[in-house]
């Protein structure tokens, strides 16, 4: 804060001091103490304050155009009065704040045309080539600081409807937002809906299902894929149920607690795991013989 409010001090001063290097502000000040001066030197009449009555004016038509009419004015030229009186003020009504108005923009723009061409007629020019520059009255330092000013007017306006707009898009966002899960949730409750309908076969009715015909009966190539693979998972449901034969089934019972029983296979060949010792089978050398013996005998 404190070196902030001493930038803001020295500011202030860089400002006063430009202030009265400035002459022609010194002028005005000056001029403006004279006339306090004479006011008061006209309210001390003997050393005493007096009341300072208004002057009464008056308007004395007869005598100002007499004044007028010595001075000459209308005998002096164009240049020199820039007197334009030839057109009239046209209103009915004076009360009516609109047609008094264009009746005086109306006026305005016949007297500009009428000078431009009293000028164009005595070869004076009267408009600003486009390479001018006035002099600006007041110096380039306090210009500087007006921009400085207004810049920072702008920025601060700038500021401000970018945070009124933030806070709009908040509030718009958060209806936005709302409306969405809204209608997410409707859409939800339609889907849950249509799926229980659908399973409980009101849309189910309506679809054809494959396999069947329009009366309800199943097709040839239908029954034979149920005769073959069953009814899906049902069917495969069922198959893992015990019933009254498998309740009492106890031969893959094992008595020994999970430890490998060898059982022999029925029916087993010779030299399986399962069979008879010395079966039929002749040995290898015995093979291989007679494989000798069939092929000299072709």
């Amino acid at each position: 804060m404190g070196k902030k409010g001493d930038r803001k001090r020295a500011r202030e001063e860089t400002e006063d001091e430009d202030e009265i290097q400035d002459p022609e502000l010194q002028a005005e000040i000056a001029a403006i103490m004279a006339m306090k001066e004479e006011q008061k030197q006209s309210q001390n009449g003997d050393g005493e304050e007096q009341e300072s009555k208004p002057k009464a004016s008056v308007y004395n038509k007869d005598a100002m155009m007499q004044l007028a009419e010595s001075m000459g004015v209308d005998s002096m030229p164009f240049i020199e009065n820039m007197q334009i009186s030839e057109y009239e003020l046209a209103f009915q009504d004076e009360n009516d704040d609109l047609e008094r108005e264009m009746a005086f923009y109306n006026h305005a723009i016949l007297a500009v045309k009428y000078g431009r061409d009293q000028f164009a007629k005595l070869g004076i020019p009267f408009q600003r080539p486009d390479d001018y520059f006035c002099e600006s009255v007041k110096s380039d330092a306090h210009m500087a600081r007006v921009k400085d000013r207004l810049i920072l007017e702008e920025k601060k306006i700038d500021a401000f409807e970018q945070r009124k707009q933030r806070e709009l898009n908040r509030k718009f966002n958060k209806q936005v937002s709302a409306q969405r899960r809204e209608e997410k949730a409707r859409d939800k409750k339609l889907a849950i809906e249509s799926a229980k309908k659908m399973r409980g076969g009101e849309d189910a009715e309506d679809k054809e299902k494959p396999g069947v015909k329009r009366d309800g009966k199943k097709t040839t190539k239908r029954i034979a894929m149920d005769k073959k693979y069953g009814f899906g998972a049902k069917e495969r449901k069922k198959a893992k149920l015990n019933d009254k034969k498998s309740l009492n089934d106890f031969s893959d019972y094992n008595p020994r607690g999970g430890k490998l029983i060898r059982r022999e296979k029925r029916g087993g060949g010779a030299g399986g795991k399962g069979g008879k010792k010395g079966g039929n089978r002749p040995g290898k050398a015995a093979r291989m013989e007679r494989r000798a013996n069939r092929s000299k005998s072709a």
